[in-house]
């Protein structure tokens, strides 16, 4: 499907200098669906503002809560990015995406918050972003074994954004 998937960037000029961004904003994801012809589906991919690392803290209970300082790979995105990217799912669905406060993980980033759990004990399990987001885990997907720069493992549904203090840095 190469020939028919595209990436929409952001050109910008300032001070004399070029560059491109894969930063677009918030409102072009609907803006595409519902304005321009042709287009199968649109796939957001938004990251936490600034350097885009995030703090996480898996709730395990017994005092046994897991705490990450500095993660990578943490996107907001909708079911249809596991289409695009062929994902194969080992436990939940992506119907679960179009629900707030849900996350979907890789099968290695489940094992590293979850390690003596099985998939699908995994499901309904706390995890908390940058110590005020706290979601549930709604799916595990396989890893993808391919070549691509799409290398996010945490998953967050993207109606989050709109049901949180985030809507303010996104929206």
């Amino acid at each position: 499907d190469r020939e028919r998937i595209y990436r929409v960037v952001l050109e910008a000029k300032f001070n004399g200098t070029e560059g491109f961004s894969t930063g677009v904003p918030a409102p072009l994801h609907n803006a595409i669906k519902s304005e321009i012809t042709g287009v199968e589906s649109s796939v957001p991919v938004m990251h936490f503002q600034g350097d885009s690392k995030v703090m996480v803290k898996v709730v395990r209970g017994n005092n046994q809560d897991l705490v990450i300082k500095k993660q990578e790979g943490v996107i907001f995105t909708n079911s249809e990015y596991f289409q695009l990217l062929g994902y194969k799912w080992l436990a939940g669905s992506s119907k679960n995406l179009a629900t707030p406060f849900n996350v979907v993980l890789t099968k290695s980033r489940a094992q590293q918050y979850f390690p003596r759990k099985s998939f699908v004990d995994m499901l309904g399990s706390q995890i908390v972003y940058n110590k005020d987001l706290t979601v549930k885990v709604a799916g595990i997907v396989d890893d993808l074994n391919q070549n691509t720069i799409f290398s996010s493992s945490d998953f967050i549904s993207y109606p989050t954004i709109a049901e949180t203090a985030l809507q303010n840095n996104f929206m």
